[in-house]
């Protein structure tokens, strides 16, 4: 008589029987649950992004593009070592923000734009069109205002976005940027000159004060006309102290009290 064979069908059941009592039936029914797809991942993680996230994030970029242009034109054409020094300092820092703004913009969903905007590209090309002291100036005015629009949509962000990832990226990224604006500011002081042609800034177009960067008058200026004043002063007493009366009928000298008694 030949043994009997288990049967496959029993065996596989047994195992099965075996394992929900080892594991139990919440461990077999997450095994077979299947992994969440990666645009499940992505629709929760965009769920909060408003328009003004979506705003942020691709003028960020296109800002991040232009000043990052404007690092290398600078240092291709400029010989001044103070804005060279500015020109480095922006090209890495904004380098590194539009790594964190691309990532952030990826993980939500949000395109990005692959060049600064048309009005961005003409400011630049107008900056190149000036060479030497004149480029320097036209430069640091052009990224002052860039760096004044850049804080102001930080500050737009902070007060209207909805996700919380733009937020604090923008709000992160706040303190580089008033940094470079103050360097910038800095800049821009040391360019003006000392004095300044007569009547230009002073309100008279007759004017001849002498002003130093500031509007003010130069030291050198107040001195002379402190001497100046002083010197009217003295001349004032003197004519009223040695001049003689005249008659005002005749335009001859009065007589004094001792003339006319005699």
């Amino acid at each position: 008589m030949k043994p009997l064979r288990p049967c496959p069908t029993v065996t596989v059941l047994a195992a099965a029987a075996v394992l929900m009592s080892a594991t139990g039936p919440s461990a077999v029914a997450a095994a077979s649950t299947p992994p969440r797809e990666p645009a499940t991942r992505a629709a929760s993680a965009t769920a909060g992004v408003n328009e003004q996230d979506r705003t942020f994030l691709m003028s960020a970029h296109q800002s991040n593009l232009a000043e990052i242009a404007a690092a290398n034109s600078a240092l291709a054409r400029s010989a001044n070592p103070a804005l060279l020094d500015i020109a480095r300092t922006l090209l890495d820092d904004h380098t590194a923000m539009d790594a964190e703004v691309v990532q952030t913009a990826g993980e939500l969903g949000v395109a990005l734009p692959d060049a600064p905007t048309p009005e961005q590209q003409e400011t630049l090309r107008e900056v190149e069109s000036h060479t030497g002291e004149a480029y320097d100036q036209a430069w640091t005015a052009a990224m002052i205002t860039a760096h004044e629009n850049a804080l102001a949509l930080r500050r737009t962000e902070i007060a209207e976005g909805s996700a919380p990832m733009v937020i604090d990226l923008a709000s992160g990224s706040m303190p580089i940027v008033e940094t470079h604006l103050a360097m910038l500011r800095d800049l821009a002081g040391g360019q003006v000159p000392a004095e300044v042609p007569a009547g230009y800034g002073t309100g008279d177009a007759g004017g001849d004060a002498v002003t130093t960067g500031t509007g003010h008058p130069s030291p050198a200026a107040a001195l002379v006309a402190l001497g100046l004043a002083v010197g009217s002063g003295c001349a004032v007493l003197l004519r009223r102290r040695y001049a003689t009366p005249l008659d005002a009928g005749a335009g001859r000298p009065r007589p004094t009290g001792g003339d006319r008694e005699r």
